[in-house]
């Protein structure tokens, strides 16, 4: 066999999700390419692989439109966490292919991009909990599940 015939959802993680989810809510995953398993097994993601600028969702961080330029076009899109900013959040484009969206963890409103769900890296914790727009859910396999207040 050369490929999976099914991609799921760890059980624990699912019951968790299938309990509060519904089919238009959306998860974000943070410092992590593997968003992409998480639309596989048929779950909405905020982060992916995009052949067009999905311009609904900029329009709520990019009112302006200032950063067309970054993502109008074909893009991975990444969000990673940053320490110590004043910003609550910037856009940057580290490789022609990427569009990575740093947000300051504990002043971000995770709600102004529409995640219901955020999963997390551990070194994210302690930002994380200090966040107001999420309460932590769950822990396993080294991620830790947030939800939207």
């Amino acid at each position: 066999m050369i490929a999976t015939n099914e991609v799921s959802i760890k059980e624990p993680i699912k019951n968790i999700i299938d309990k509060d989810f519904n089919p238009s809510d959306t998860i974000l995953v943070l410092e992590d390419e593997s968003a992409v398993a998480f639309f596989a097994a048929g779950k909405h993601v905020i982060n992916g692989i995009f052949y067009y600028p999905q311009f609904d969702f900029w329009k709520k961080l990019d009112q302006k439109g200032e950063h067309t330029q970054i993502y109008n076009r074909y893009y991975h899109l990444l969000f990673r966490g940053m320490e110590n900013s004043q910003d609550i959040y910037n856009i940057s484009s580290p490789r022609p292919d990427y569009v990575v969206i740093n947000l300051n963890l504990n002043k971000f409103d995770f709600k102004v991009i529409g995640a219901k769900f955020i999963v997390a890296p551990p070194k994210y914790a302690v930002y994380l909990e200090q966040n107001t727009s999420i309460h932590k859910i769950f822990n396993d396999s080294g991620i830790t599940w947030y939800q939207l207040n």
